[in-house]
């Protein structure tokens, strides 16, 4: 294949996993908002990930390298879970029963700006001019969204829990770097998978939620379960990581800022939601807050291997499981002290 030729297919085909990528995510919130009619939240969020574990165990084993995972690591895995998994999903799925899934949408926009606030008071490092501009639009745009929880559009235990959920993603995001993690993500994905469905299951158990969901599902429970699993986990994961491979890092991770978009075009379309100007003005702000921040964070160009230079030198890839994603992967270069 002449290389003029192989370089246009290779551009159509990322950009063909970009637009499915987007579509996938924003399409979540889509299946989780189905299928909370029948099932449980904290329920449905163990299941979930049990699901994509059982799918994605074979090829962890087919892609396994030598190297053993250690004590420290699988501790690493549990602690992170406890962030991506039960804060990040099943906190945020709970609070979802009483908000609309373009709503869950726009307020987890706000995990990049939370990332940035956390990440400045730890590190004690000011953000650049372009970063503290968009984290300000971005927290406006926010601001309006929730406002809604005032004037009764938003019940507050709903919005509370999906703030709560953000949050505590956020901090992972920030404590994630610090934890030691297998270096094969896909494995470190099916331990977090592996502890936080557990916690969730536990969690359901103890807050009293039944298994008679099972028996009296309806099919379109059924396809918003597979949906959430399959498109969203499974073929998101393998999505993003073949772009992450061969796009900029701002590029592999604009989800963020298209997710709330189709969130709240396919409520409106599939369910009937209401959308109200402050979600529309709010979001417009919330995107263009979220480009500013991921458009100014260190974007790297992928070398002749197609992999990041700092992956090259030895970086860890850290997996977290978002609500609307699926995933998202943070880097640590360990040659850095």
């Amino acid at each position: 294949m002449p290389i003029n030729t192989q370089s246009s297919y290779q551009n159509k085909t990322i950009l063909a996993v970009l637009l499915f990528m987007w579509a996938a995510t924003g399409s979540n919130f889509l299946g989780f908002k189905v299928a909370l009619q029948d099932i449980p939240p904290f329920s449905l969020t163990a299941v979930r990930v049990a699901l994509a574990a059982a799918i994605l165990l074979p090829l962890a084993m087919i892609l396994a390298d030598n190297r053993a995972i250690t004590g420290k690591q699988v501790i690493g895995c549990a602690v992170a879970s406890i962030f991506f998994v039960f804060f990040g999903q099943g906190i945020v799925v709970w609070g979802m029963q009483g908000l609309s899934s373009g709503q869950t949408a726009l307020i987890l926009a706000c995990v990049p700006m939370l990332g940035v606030l956390l990440g400045w008071l730890v590190r004690k490092r000011m953000p650049s001019m372009r970063i503290l501009t968009g984290l300000a639009i971005g927290l406006a745009g926010l601001a309006l969204v929730v406002s809604g929880s005032l004037v009764g559009t938003m019940p507050m235990p709903s919005l509370a829990a999906v703030l709560l959920g953000a949050f505590g993603w956020a901090l992972g995001t920030v404590i994630a770097p610090k934890l030691d993690l297998p270096a094969n993500a896909l494995m470190a994905t099916l331990l977090q998978f592996g502890f936080g469905g557990a916690i969730l299951a536990t969690t359901g158990f103890i807050a009293g939620e039944h298994t008679g969901w099972i028996a009296s599902a309806r099919p379109t429970t059924w396809l918003a379960l597979a949906w959430i699993v399959v498109v969203g986990s499974v073929i998101g994961f393998g999505s993003f990581m073949y772009l992450r491979a061969r796009v900029h890092d701002a590029l592999a991770n604009s989800f963020f800022y298209t997710t709330p978009v189709v969130a709240l075009f396919l409520g409106w379309a599939v369910l009937g939601e209401a959308v109200t100007y402050r979600e529309v003005v709010g979001g417009a702000a919330a995107f263009v807050g979220v480009f500013l921040i991921l458009s100014a964070s260190g974007v790297t160009l992928r070398g002749k291997s197609g992999l990041p230079s700092s992956a090259r030198r030895g970086s860890t890839g850290v997996l977290s499981a978002k609500v609307g994603t699926g995933f998202t992967v943070r880097k640590r270069d360990k040659t850095k002290t």
